[in-house]
């Protein structure tokens, strides 16, 4: 890793200044230029408020060493050797240099946000295909209770098309806890490990769950008692409903505030 010799670096750790080659994500950090007597500032994207507010206050212990020197913060606009100097640290910190879609991957949190509201909508579905059920018609059997007399192949490849909603949301969170944890996305990661052990638990409810609603099978028909259906639907929902609040109101959020 090549660095510049004129900029030195320094993060802020244990409430002290310490010299150090590399800057993580969360991290608040100093170079000292040398060739222009400035003290650049530096806070990571996920550097917390504490962290910036401690940074603030000890940067006197580096105008005391530093007398002459004047603070800048860095930004865009910054000299195009301090910009190289921050992107080779970060660089250093995470020794990751892959790609995603043209992405780096300390970069590429705004794709896992999106991809979570993408599952999300996709429950969004799911839970509509449910409430489909209830334009069902309802019939009095011979043991005179409200039962439903469905096709049986329908049936199947309506659970057929529930289950597959479910597992693509599920897929797709076990990807974004994936990077999540790669990306030091510490809180997005907890959030997508638990949207896909709810999904998954979904997914179990759906295709287990449905086999105990069988009351009768009189190929090509199945009678399902309407009692038991609607106690299953109301679980299912309300499962889907977690899971998509969970999923949309957390993206939206981390999305907009570009955390």
């Amino acid at each position: 890793m090549t660095m510049s010799s004129n900029l030195f670096s320094y993060i802020l750790k244990q409430n002290q200044w310490i010299k150090s080659d590399e800057i993580s994500i969360d991290d608040v950090a100093v170079l000292v230029d040398t060739q222009r007597d400035i003290i650049w500032y530096y806070e990571s994207e996920r550097s917390t408020a504490r962290t910036k507010f401690e940074a603030r206050g000890l940067l006197t212990q580096l105008k005391e060493k530093y007398v002459p020197y004047k603070f800048k913060k860095i930004d865009n606009t910054s000299p195009q050797d301090v910009l190289n100097e921050i992107e080779t640290l970060r660089k250093g910190r995470s020794g990751l240099k892959m790609e995603i879609l043209g992405k780096k991957i300390h970069d590429f949190s705004s794709v896992l946000y999106s991809l979570n509201i993408t599952a999300g909508l996709l429950q969004v579905l799911t839970v509509f295909f449910l409430a489909l059920t209830l334009s069902w018609q309802e019939s009095v059997n011979e043991l005179s209770f409200l039962a439903y007399e469905v096709n049986y192949i329908e049936y199947v490849g309506y659970i057929d098309i529930l289950s597959f909603l479910i597992l693509v949301s599920f897929i797709v969170f076990c990807i974004t806890s994936f990077f999540g944890l790669v990306t030091r996305l510490s809180n997005f990661s907890r959030v997508s490990i638990i949207l896909a052990i709810v999904l998954y638990l979904a997914l179990i409810y759906i295709r287990i769950g449905q086999l105990y609603l069988y009351f009768e099978i009189e190929l090509p028909n199945l009678i399902i008692r309407a009692d038991a259906f609607r106690f299953f639907l109301l679980g299912g929902e309300i499962i889907l409903i977690i899971a998509v609040l969970i999923s949309l109101s957390s993206s939206i959020h981390w999305f907009r505030k570009g955390e």
